[in-house]
């Protein structure tokens, strides 16, 4: 797990987000119990405005971080779940509010 991590930070690093994405995958399938690299999945996630796909490993990440790390953490996963919402909302997808037609508007 530790291999993939270290491999994945290196790409995350250097600013290849999408690249590091399935090395911090590995590192959570090879240690279900390693929160930095939930942490850093979710960031890498939130880099390429994958705002939905962020969520889930930055809350594991929350629920296996020491309390001091946790808040950060929680600052991530509110700003995804905004983001992943304002998106669906201006893109009006199933979350999103229907669409108005201008017979409506009159």
């Amino acid at each position: 797990a530790y291999d993939s991590f270290d491999h994945g930070l290196s790409l995350f690093n250097q600013g290849r987000f999408a690249a590091s994405i399935p090395y911090f995958e590995d590192a959570t399938h090879e240690n279900p119990e390693f929160g930095q690299a939930y942490f850093y999945l979710g960031r890498a996630y939130i880099s390429q405005s994958q705002w939905r796909a962020a969520i889930q490993p930055l809350r594991t990440a929350f629920r296996l971080s020491p309390r001091e790390a946790q808040d950060a953490i929680m600052d991530l996963i509110l700003d995804a779940t905004f983001a992943a919402a304002l998106n669906d909302f201006r893109l009006g997808g199933e979350h999103g509010p229907p669409p108005v037609r201008s017979k409506e508007i009159l």
